[in-house]
């Protein structure tokens, strides 16, 4: 195996080649002039996602500077330069006119003979990162560049180009499925939003006319409290217990696959102790994200780490308060709370619980909850099953692209869909 051989597992025993030999250009783009108004937009790494081409990130470049690299339908984008967003890739498919800048390496490949989407493919593989990282890249940790000369030389399998298509083409019906699953999760989740909208609407016109909606602070509906402090003291000792933090915590549910353990004695057991019901919201997060819940509905014995809040109620139902800070989450009024530090923003214990909330009579509660739990049914089911595609997708591409699976067993697997 060549030194500069991407390192894909062949099972296949497909031929090798490098990609100078595959594409008919491998170029990076030039600085671009930007404009006010011009048809030109300029292609920078933004535009290159992992979800595709994005073209509401290109700007404006000017027409009269020609001498530069215009993209053309199926070319590889690459991520040139940069941490963090070197290495990420994604196929041009625009119609519009696009030029190429200086921090984007376009792969252009020989149509007769090599699938776009199969050179993308094997570049987010973990093999294809892994080489990148390992043989492409120079500069500093800040200054990080692709080499051309190493991309160049880089050879992988090539199996025939009817296979290519397939296997893309298979990779495509399982983003298509991806894309239909959350786009349906969006879809239920702006109808809760409009359900809850009414809903409060209708209660703050009620509780100002008198009637039996009323607003009191989150205090009064509840217990508020926050985490315990992590420390290195509590690393180890006789009571070890596991414990959520804010990376468990995300919309709607809650991530039981990474939980840490740290010592808890039993009174702070008793403290910081999670019953079936309470609700964790992020107190330390990025800004859009501070206040993010869950209710938590796992076993006995875990605690909370003070990068969360814990909300145990006292006068509504669970699911109808993580309703409400759902709602407060999407329209911003945590952020408007929360006091953002150097690069952490922050919900505050205090400042959440004097947040005014709407309490509404229980009859109309117990209607507007059963309505909220078949959503959340829905969305929960869907989640799922877009997680499953992910995994699906992921295990197919490796195979797919290693040979170990060839394309009439992952049609079998499609039909199964």
């Amino acid at each position: 195996m060549s030194k500069h051989s991407m390192k894909v597992p062949n099972f296949a025993g497909w031929d090798e080649q490098a990609l100078q030999e595959i594409c008919i250009t491998i170029s990076r783009g030039t600085a671009p002039a930007y404009v006010e108004h011009s048809p030109i937009r300029a292609i920078g790494q933004r535009c290159v996602q992992n979800s595709g081409f994005d073209a509401s990130s290109a700007r404006l470049h000017d027409k009269r500077a020609i001498r530069v690299l215009r993209a053309q339908l199926g070319d590889v984008l690459l991520n040139s330069t940069g941490t963090g967003t070197i290495g990420r890739s994604c196929i041009f498919n625009d119609s519009g006119d696009f030029m190429v800048d200086g921090h984007v390496t376009v792969l252009r490949v020989e149509p007769s003979s090599t699938d776009p989407r199969w050179i993308n493919s094997l570049l987010r593989s973990q093999w294809g990162q892994k080489y990148l990282e390992s043989h492409c890249y120079t500069g500093s940790t800040n200054q990080v560049e692709l080499s051309r000369k190493e991309l160049d030389c880089t050879s992988v399998p090539m199996p025939s180009l009817a296979e290519q298509r397939r296997i893309a083409e298979i990779l495509d019906i399982l983003d298509a499925h991806l894309s239909n699953a959350w786009a349906l999760i969006d879809k239920l989740s702006s109808v809760e939003r409009g359900m809850l909208h009414d809903a409060l609407s209708r209660g703050m016109r009620a509780a100002s006319s008198g009637m039996a909606w009323r607003w009191t602070p989150v205090a009064n509906v509840g217990e508020v409290k926050l985490g315990r402090q992590r420390s290195p003291q509590h690393e180890s000792g006789r009571h070890m217990r596991p414990y959520l933090r804010v990376a468990n915590v995300f919309n709607g549910y809650i991530d039981y696959s990474d939980v840490l353990e740290m010592n808890f004695t039993p009174r702070e057991q008793e403290i910081y102790g999670l019953r079936r019901g309470d609700i964790l919201l992020n107190e330390g997060q990025s800004l859009e994200l501070v206040g993010r819940s869950a209710i938590f509905n796992g076993p006995a014995g875990i605690c909370f780490q003070n990068t969360l809040v814990r909300f145990r109620s006292n006068l509504v139902s669970p699911e109808y308060a993580q309703a409400v800070f759902r709602y407060w989450l999407r329209t911003g009024e945590f952020t408007k709370i929360a006091k953002q530090t150097t690069s952490i923003a922050h919900l505050g214990a205090d400042r959440f619980a004097r947040m005014s909330f709407p309490v509404p009579p229980e009859d109309e509660e117990r209607r507007m909850v059963r309505s909220l739990h078949s959503l959340s049914e829905r969305m929960t089911a869907e989640r799922e099953r877009a997680k499953h595609l992910e995994l699906l997708k992921q295990g197919l591409m490796e195979d797919l692209l290693t040979g170990r699976v060839r394309v009439p067993e992952a049609e079998a697997v499609l039909e199964g869909l």
